[in-house]
């Protein structure tokens, strides 16, 4: 491989796949600021300070030979305001930028990166950097930037750090779900914000013994059964993305995650009450999440990426093999749900975000109509819809069942 080139993470090998010149795998987050309307010179001038820090965050993709990879794409961003609520794909770029864009509307700025730059908990840390250098250059604070993890641990592959070789591998099969039954849209996806207090959602979760991911992800499961017009007989499954980093000791700020799943069979009836499937679906994250199966995913995620056959092979003959291995994995899913969390900011931070959003991008290429991402700041959750449909049926349906529960969710500008 050549200097100038940086290999792929392991997840992003399948990630980069379905990109195209019009479409990738994006997602993002948004910061409204307590320090006045953002200034768009001054977070290109943050980004030019803090690019050195992330030179795996300042690359974008190029199709090899045989496999896909990453090239320095220098400090220079392009920083525009937007007023719509979208989230535009990130594909092949040919301007040489890096595969992210920030945009800003007011006092919020919003940051929207490529999937092969990293996770969701990874590229968070970048964007408090950024937020970080940003305020302290309009605070006119003279101090150099100084990240808090080295560059060399912050762009490591850590599957390639934990794969074994001869270690187990998972063969679990997928097994086909039930998709929304809605017609997708030519155009965007739309981005819907819900907003509810943390410790209403927790106090609901804890009475079911439950975590709040759990117990989110049976809402989303009621809400789906709900908003049919007919009843489902295959199942209703979440995929639930899981940070590795919590059992694997790793700083990387690359893609160091897995798919788990929350399934439940509503085998054709429609009458369930929140509990039965509380009831159904408790605990079901736990008895994946043991070293023993996360190990055995990472091996079988290494093996792909190690394989010397499949390294020898052309890229033209791989990338549709991988294409249809992802539509195949996809179909197994109803949605992605992603919840990074309560997210402690750091202390630089507190008092200057007043509010934080995580956003999910378009799926419609994998099959699914609408995802959900959600994280926790303060005592404020934001559940987020990231919708490739106009039909609302489903969201309505979730957020009136949080009201039955007495959790109360609105939507938010």
């Amino acid at each position: 491989m050549k200097k100038d080139r940086l290999k792929l993470d392991t997840p992003s090998i399948m990630f980069t796949a379905l990109t195209t010149k019009t479409w990738g795998r994006t997602f993002g987050f948004s910061a409204a600021l307590s320090n006045g309307d953002i200034d768009p010179a001054l977070v290109r001038q943050a980004c030019r300070e803090i690019a050195p820090c992330y030179p795996h965050v300042f690359t974008n993709l190029r199709r090899g030979f045989f496999w896909n990879y990453q090239v320095p794409s220098g400090p220079e961003i392009n920083v525009y305001e937007k007023s719509r609520k979208t989230i535009k794909p990130i594909g092949l770029r040919t301007d040489g930028k890096p595969d992210f864009r920030i945009t800003y509307s007011g006092s919020r700025i919003a940051f929207e990166a490529a999937h092969c730059l990293g996770d969701g908990k990874g590229l968070l840390r970048f964007f408090a950097a950024l937020i970080t250098r940003y305020s302290q250059l309009k605070n006119g604070d003279p101090a150099p930037f100084v990240p808090e993890t080295p560059a060399a641990e912050a762009a490591e592959n850590s599957f390639d750090r934990y794969y074994q070789k001869d270690g187990e591998k998972d063969r679990s099969r997928p097994e086909k779900a039930h998709h929304l039954n809605v017609a997708f849209n030519e155009g965007l996806p739309e981005i819907v914000y819900a907003a509810m207090p943390v410790d209403k959602v927790k106090e609901k979760a804890h009475e079911k013994h439950m975590t709040v991911t759990e117990y989110l992800a049976a809402v989303l499961i009621l809400g789906v059964i709900r908003s049919e017009p007919e009843p489902i007989d295959k199942p209703v499954t979440v995929f639930v993305p899981v940070n590795l980093r919590r059992f694997f000791p790793s700083n990387t700020m690359r893609n160091f995650v897995i798919q788990t799943e929350i399934k439940f069979y509503p085998e054709g009836k429609r009458d369930y009450t929140l509990d039965f499937i509380c009831e159904k679906t408790a605990k079901r994250l736990k008895k994946q999440l043991t070293k023993e199966n996360l190990q055995a995913t990472v091996n079988k995620y290494g093996s792909l990426a190690n394989n010397p056959i499949l390294g020898a092979i052309p890229n033209f003959i791989k990338i549709p093999v991988m294409k249809k291995l992802q539509y195949g994995s996809h179909e197994a899913a109803t949605t992605i749900f992603t919840n990074l969390g309560q997210i402690e900011l750091p202390e630089n931070l507190r008092g200057v975000v007043t509010d934080l959003r995580f956003i999910n991008g378009d799926t419609r290429y994998y099959g699914l109509a609408s995802t959900v991402s959600c994280v926790s700041c303060g005592n404020r959750l934001n559940l987020c819809w990231s919708q490739a449909t106009e039909d609302r049926r489903w969201l309505t349906e979730c957020i009136a069942i949080l009201g039955e529960e007495g959790v109360p969710a609105e939507i938010v500008p």
